[in-house]
């Protein structure tokens, strides 16, 4: 994000100030990025019910963690990292191309795939 000259990493990490080898400042910049840009736009995309726009915001998180934290395909994360993507072999990957793929490069979820309405829902 530009905010006037600067290039923000996050809100609070300019680029330019971030320092790459202190892992304590890099993990705290990473996490406010995580939050800032991912993680509360996706939860007042939820609150409007809005949950195509929040489901789209959450698979871009995925992809960042996927590939800033680990270098792996964005399934693979998901299947290590998320509990309920690990317990069926091949859903993790289902996912990934019927929700992200479907929804980023189509305009909707494959396979008849529904995302809850309402934020209540998904506890």
């Amino acid at each position: 994000m530009r905010i006037g000259d600067v290039l923000y990493f996050s809100p609070r990490f300019p680029f330019a100030k971030l320092n790459l080898d202190d892992p304590v400042t890099l993990i705290d910049a990473l996490g406010d990025r995580l939050d800032s840009y991912y993680i509360q736009p996706a939860f007042r995309c939820l609150a409007s019910e809005d949950a195509f726009a929040g489901g789209l915001v959450c698979c871009a998180a995925i992809d960042f963690l996927a590939l800033a934290c680990e270098d792996k395909p964005p399934a693979d994360w998901l299947n290590t990292h998320i509990p309920g993507f690990s317990n069926i072999d091949g859903i993790a990957n289902q996912f990934w191309i019927r929700f992200r793929h479907g929804l980023m490069h189509e305009g909707y979820i494959k396979s008849q795939g529904q995302f809850p309405c309402r934020l209540q829902s998904c506890s």
